[in-house]
């Protein structure tokens, strides 16, 4: 009856309420809600709940022929007391027993609906993300659910190969954008489920909350946020981890100024207090503790920060951590395996043995899981702590790819292409290893030697001698811009450390300038050296402008920006980059490359699937482009970028770049949902 009228036949604001109507009221019929059912499938309906048990179907094999056929009907009133034997009388011994039985069935239908609920069963469903809407590759949690569990928020693409914030209402089929969150991630809801609180690295370290009902998003602080999550705690502080000693911080959510609570102890290994979630007592915060420099580690911990005192207590091991009103921690492990142990949030204390609950999480660069207080539980799939390998390889104008070295794989920061030295025999590469992310050296047919050894190393960058290497690196604070001899001799000389992050640079033909792309903004500034103590800003919009690279005679910049709305490719004069602009790209452009002649300009062309285009271009006496003409699919596996993820060789025929000879280190499309978790929770710690 429910599934075809839409409602049960019997409803009311309370037990009592629908217990009188039971006793009183007699169903409508479901032709008058639905006019197109059968009227075999009516009549069948009726007599399955009419008010006496005499006069319902005696078997379900009945009920079930009754619905296959057409012919059934209910017996008129007097075809009914005539098959019942009936005299007439209202009151006789057949009635006295019905009504007893009706009594009966009173009583049970009362205890029915008033006994305690009966646990709920645990469904275990995927779902699938359409491709314009598909998780972005971005670090750390790309998940939050709303408390009821009936929103999910997660970090998804947008048409410029970045990210922004989607919201998916469980009810629903698709997800949409939230406005205003373009460069967000890591999400994480209000107690209220009406706002949600999220990181922007682009611009700025920043933290931001964005309200699910229209409201533009605010920014609670700037600067000095580390890329490590969120919680909105109970008592009205965001709590997270802040720059630069990774230490627990709080800062109220209606603004303020923020607080530390605790700081790790980095005499015992302890590196940076991660991935909060407040506790509902407001006694703590369940953290994870980083032993490893910015990613998850398998020798991190999860423990919890004491709000009385600022301690922070080690739990168990494992990468993320969340309490359950259960009274359980769920946490997870490095190798993707999901446990729960009983956890007094009051005492702050773990008060007996862990059980193992599920496998298979994908733990990637940070763990893509989130858990609702209503006990919905959400996660991607995939292997554990994965990160991209890759070969690299020569891509020619036709798309034929070989090795450029047979068997030779590596594990390549996924932001920075391998670029070919200015003589071709040497590429430099950013390769992330156990020692951390670095910048190395390979002679093409011989051997691969380390250049740097301090902090993190990235987007390394030829000189047009080719005797150095300009680099960025967090060894000091942010991204700095260094550089290093090629041969690796003299140590690394520091060209500028700035208030802003240096993404990536690269030197003029003529060494005189540095020409810089930035953070926490993308914006292109420029610094001759050995004249400038401050770099001048040259594109610096409001909208993205990145991917400086300069034309071999130096005197033109190309370069990819988001004025039109889209990202399209420019070229600009140097250093005088207002005397004039040429639009190169059509339909959206990214990653600008040069040919080493200075007669064609190559860039990734945007669509369905991104594809190399290559462009003649004139620079004398001044800039113009033909057409763009398309020349082999991008390889996949990296991901959209602003810089470019390849290299040109010398003659303009060859394109270097990766190919993924393994596993990728993006988000899977698919998702698995848990409802009612905790009832297996509670079953599977009932049971050990």
């Amino acid at each position: 009856y429910e599934m075809l009228v839409g409602e049960p036949p019997h409803v009311g604001n309370s037990v009592q309420a629908i217990v009188a109507k039971i006793l009183s009221d007699t169903p409508a019929p479901v032709e008058r809600s639905r006019q197109l059912v059968p009227p075999n499938v009516n009549a069948a309906v009726q007599r399955a709940i009419a008010k006496s048990p005499a006069d319902r179907f005696p078997r379900a094999a009945d009920f079930s022929a009754a619905l296959a056929n057409p012919a059934f009907t209910l017996p008129g009133t007097a075809a009914a007391r005539a098959a019942r034997g009936g005299k007439g009388g209202l009151w006789n011994p057949l009635s006295a027993g019905l009504a007893a039985l009706a009594a009966v069935a009173t009583l049970i239908a009362i205890w029915a609906l008033s006994r305690p609920d009966q646990p709920a069963p645990v469904v275990r469903y995927s779902i699938a993300l359409a491709e314009e809407e598909a998780l972005a590759p971005v670090f750390g949690s790309s998940l939050a659910l709303s408390p009821d569990g009936s929103r999910l928020v997660y970090a998804g693409p947008t048409l410029g190969g970045g990210n922004q914030l989607w919201l998916r209402e469980r009810n629903e089929l698709n997800a949409t954008p939230l406005p205003g969150t373009e460069g967000g991630y890591q999400p994480f809801f209000s107690p209220d489920g009406q706002r949600v609180g999220f990181l922007i690295i682009q611009r700025a370290r920043e933290l931001n909350v964005v309200s699910l009902t229209g409201e533009p998003p605010v920014t609670l602080m700037g600067d000095s946020v580390f890329r490590l999550g969120g919680s909105w705690g109970p008592d009205g502080f965001i709590y997270f981890s802040m720059q630069p000693d990774g230490g627990l911080a709080r800062i109220p959510a209606t603004g303020g100024a923020p607080e530390v609570v605790s700081v790790p102890d980095t005499s015992s290994g302890e590196r940076r207090l991660a991935w909060p979630h407040a506790l509902p007592s407001g006694r703590g915060v369940i953290v994870t503790v980083e032993k490893g420099n910015n990613l998850i580690d398998e020798n991190d911990d999860v423990g919890v920060v004491d709000l009385e005192t600022g301690e922070t207590r080690v739990l168990v091991r494992g990468v993320w951590g969340r309490y359950s009103p259960t009274g359980h921690l769920v946490f997870l492990r490095f190798d993707g395996a999901l446990l729960a142990a009983p956890f007094d949030q009051n005492t702050l204390e773990v008060t007996g043995p862990a059980v193992p609950l599920l496998g298979d999480v994908a733990v990637r660069r940070g763990p893509d899981i989130a858990l609702s207080e209503a006990g919905t539980l959400i996660y991607a799939t995939g292997e554990p702590a994965g990160q991209l390998t890759a070969e690299i390889v020569w891509v020619d104008r036709s798309g034929r790819t070989t090795p450029v070295e047979a068997g030779w794989t590596v594990t390549p920061n996924a932001g920075a292409a391998p670029r070919l030295s200015p003589d071709g025999r040497r590429i430099a590469l950013s390769l992330v290893g156990p020692e951390g992310t670095h910048v190395w050296i390979k002679q093409l047919g011989g051997s691969l030697r380390r250049l740097t050894f301090e902090g993190g190393n990235f987007r390394p960058q030829w000189t047009p001698d080719g005797e150095s290497i300009l680099y960025s690196s967090n060894r000091i604070s942010q991204f700095d811009a260094f550089r290093s001899a090629a041969d690796g001799r003299g140590g690394a000389e520091l060209i500028l450390d700035w208030d802003l992050a240096i993404w990536a640079q690269e030197l003029s033909p003529d060494g005189q300038w540095v020409v810089l792309h930035t953070l926490p903004r993308r914006d292109i500034y420029a610094l001759r050296l050995g004249v400038d103590s401050t770099p001048q800003a040259l594109l610096t919009a409001d909208h993205d402008e990145a991917a400086p690279v300069l034309s071999p005679d130096g005197r033109w910049l190309a370069y990819a920006s988001t004025e039109s709305g889209v990202p399209e490719v420019y070229v600009a004069p140097f250093p005088n980059v207002g005397d004039g602009k040429w639009q190169v790209s059509r339909g959206g452009g990214l990653e600008p490359m040069w040919s080493r002649s200075g007669d064609e300009l190559f860039f990734v062309a945007l669509g369905p699937q991104d594809e190399l285009a290559a462009v003649s271009v004139t620079t004398q006496p001044t800039f113009s482009a033909g057409e763009p003409t398309s020349l082999f699919p991008v390889p996949q596996g990296i991901g959209r970028q602003f810089r470019a993820r390849y290299d040109v060789s010398l003659d303009g025929q060859r394109f270097l770049t990766y190919r993924p000879a393994g596993q990728v280190d993006v988000a899977t499309e698919e998702l698995i949902v848990v409802e009612n978790f905790f009832e297996e929770l509670k079953e599977k710690m009932g049971k050990r």
